[in-house]
């Protein structure tokens, strides 16, 4: 790969495939959260196209105020003749990159419009999870 150069990927759309909320009215404050990231990922048997599903899980420890899950869908294909970086590499650390903001505002929209405050999903390392797993969990 040229690291001078764009990866020669399109970013080709992004779908909102689940969504899922509970919230208990009479909790009125934001409860101490875990936020767990994960990621998959799908290459066509040509090689030319990728989907990469990210998903946040939501997680009240005490069970007491509400869960959410969120997971969506980001369509990746290659651009003819300007390959750079293979769908592989870029679906480890730039696809879930690129999907996180969409991932990120769903929540805050969604525990915002519940009455509650919006739950922001904190930085975290995706170099990390590419590293360390290809699926996997960030606790943050």
């Amino acid at each position: 790969m040229d690291k001078s150069r764009q990866p020669g990927i399109s970013f080709d759309g992004v779908i909102l495939k689940a969504l899922h909320f509970e919230r208990n009215p009479q909790v009125l404050e934001k409860p101490n959260l875990q936020v767990n990231i994960s990621n998959a990922m799908a290459i066509s048997a040509d090689k030319h196209s990728l989907s990469i599903e990210v998903t946040a899980d939501i997680v009240d420890p005490d069970k007491k105020s509400f869960s959410l899950k969120a997971t969506v869908v980001g369509l990746f294909s290659v651009i003819t003749g300007q390959e750079n970086m293979s769908l592989e590499d870029f679906a480890k650390v730039n696809g879930p990159a690129l999907l996180l903001p969409y991932v990120r505002e769903i929540i805050a929209n969604t525990t915002l419009r519940s009455g509650l405050r919006p739950v922001l999903i904190p930085p975290f390392n995706l170099q990390a999870l590419a590293e360390s797993q290809s699926v996997g969990a960030i606790k943050g």
